[in-house]
């Protein structure tokens, strides 16, 4: 792996916290989307999680402070969740300490006496969860989820050294080229994963029990998979029906039965 530059924080801060968790209730708050699931994977592969929660931004609220409390944890780990909100850490400073891994821009260095707060941007935040983990607990199996993650946060221009032999060993080839990025295997793999994730959208502990860590199991999931690729098919059909063209605009509400919105837009 290439070395990480860091934007906030640093390796030994990082294993300052780790070495301070002990027996402690620990709480692993991660984002909505793959990236933030597979942050997950890879943490709760090295630390014993007490309790895992996956939020989106707007969920960073004092009903999340209170959740947390009630849990009795004593250490807070946020992975791809940018924290803006300096009261909100603040609450939760008062009864734990916190590490932040995120690779988003950032207004405020968040370091203090209780949170620990790691940023690196240009790189998915599961691949630097995956770098500084990897140095406590040899992890190489989740290579291929973080390669995944990555591709589907779009953060394959830095680390193109370490990608490229993910690809290599799965039998696909990392192409520095936007349009030959969207084929292959690796590319079909985390298309599949955030279907599922489509899919369990009310339920994403459920699909962080799912996504497996070994590769050759993926293809179980697409039964799932299928169900969205079709919502997809049939929304886009849809359109084609019901668009109202109002001078240079289609309008169209949209109802589906799972939250395709984005793809579509996309497609479209």
């Amino acid at each position: 792996m290439e070395k990480l530059d860091f934007t906030a924080g640093n390796e030994k801060k990082f294993f300052d916290f780790i070495g301070k968790l002990g027996s402690e209730r620990v709480a692993l708050v991660s984002h909505t989307d793959l990236d933030g699931i597979i942050c997950a994977k890879v943490v709760n592969k090295v630390v014993d999680v007490n309790f895992m929660k996956f939020v989106g931004y707007q969920a960073l609220d004092k009903n999340l402070v209170q959740e947390l409390k009630n849990e009795k944890v004593k250490k807070v780990i946020f992975s791809d969740i940018s924290v803006e909100n300096i009261l909100f850490l603040r609450e939760i400073e008062k009864f734990a300490d916190v590490l932040i891994i995120d690779h988003h821009i950032f207004q405020h260095d968040l370091n203090s006496t209780n949170t620990t707060f790691i940023n690196a941007q240009g790189y998915s935040a599961s691949y630097i969860c995956y770098y500084l983990f990897y140095k406590m607990q040899k992890i190489e199996e989740m290579d291929w989820l973080v390669a995944c993650a990555s591709i589907s946060d779009w953060m394959l221009f830095k680390g193109i050294g370490w990608l490229s032999e993910v690809y290599k060993k799965y039998g696909d080839m990392y192409r520095n080229d936007e349009n030959l990025l969207k084929k292959g295997k690796l590319w079909d793999l985390q298309y599949i994963l955030s279907l599922v994730l489509i899919y369990f959208k009310d339920n994403l502990n459920m699909a962080y029990d799912f996504i497996p860590d070994e590769i050759e199991k993926v293809p179980v999931l697409e039964v799932y998979a299928k169900k969205v690729r079709e919502e997809i098919e049939g929304q886009t059909k849809l359109f084609e029906k019901q668009k109202e063209i109002i001078g240079e605009v289609y309008f169209w509400l949209i109802n589906p039965k799972y939250d395709v919105r984005e793809i579509i837009v996309n497609r479209l």
